[in-house]
């Protein structure tokens, strides 16, 4: 990145904010949309990016805090900061504390889940390998064993969901989909644990369907798995009441 590059595509911008943090933060944002910008990529040193965007290395610095935060950069000490592939596993974006903060109900909860997780399994199952299937299978049966051993943790299950979801090949569907999930973590926790068996059940015969190739099968199977979930997501709503 050059450091006076032309208006119209640099990384500096007229600044149209007060906060000079925010200005940093919109600079970026605005380079990464424009792909000047590109995961894998190295940002200026402090010092370039403070003197492209005319601000202080102390509003850079906070700026890039922030970016860390929610996962868009890594920041390496004593190299530099480079703007991240995906989020870390164990990180909660922004979209996932507003979701949490909504105040719906239980029944939209499961009204929402049931528009997005039937479309992406079917697409899923379209664009699934025979590697993706086997990969499945084999996190059926890890379920299955933790659940026969009395070890079985919330990861089992969400496993599964993210496996397919990376089968579905699309970057905005894994990104969106696996935020989404977080949404479902304390309900399928509860379900894991108290009526592992259904759960185990249920998996078992998603992948079955998912493994048939009918996407009517499928969407059944899916369909009859929010019986026992749509149950312990009832029973976290009393106990919190």
């Amino acid at each position: 990145m050059n450091s006076e590059p032309p208006a119209e595509s640099s990384l500096a911008q007229r600044r149209t904010r007060n906060s000079a943090v925010g200005y940093v933060l919109d600079c970026i944002k605005k380079a990464i949309v424009r792909r000047e910008l590109k995961p894998g990529d190295m940002l200026p040193s402090e010092t370039e990016l403070s003197a492209q965007l005319g601000v202080g290395k102390t509003s850079i610095r906070e700026a890039l805090k922030m970016l860390q935060a929610v996962g868009a950069v890594d920041i390496r000490h004593g190299l530099g900061t480079v703007i991240r592939n995906e989020p870390g596993p164990d990180m909660l974006t922004p979209l996932v504390f507003q979701l949490l903060l909504k105040d719906g109900t239980s029944a939209e909860l499961l009204e929402f889940r049931k528009l997005l997780e039937p479309n992406y399994t079917v697409l899923a199952q379209e664009k699934a390998t025979e590697a993706d299937i086997a990969a499945l299978g084999r996190l059926v049966e890890r379920l299955e064993k933790r659940i026969a051993e009395g070890t079985q943790t919330v990861e089992d299950d969400l496993g599964f969901h993210r496996a397919i979801l990376q089968a579905t090949r699309n970057p905005y569907m894994i990104t969106m989909g696996s935020t989404i999930l977080e949404l479902f973590r304390s309900s399928i926790e509860k379900s894991i644990r108290e009526i592992p068996n259904v759960a185990a059940s249920d998996h078992r015969a998603i992948y079955v369907a998912f493994k048939s190739r009918d996407p009517a099968l499928l969407r059944a199977a899916i369909e009859k798995s929010y019986e026992g979930w749509s149950r312990s997501l009832n029973a976290q709503d009393r106990e919190q009441t």
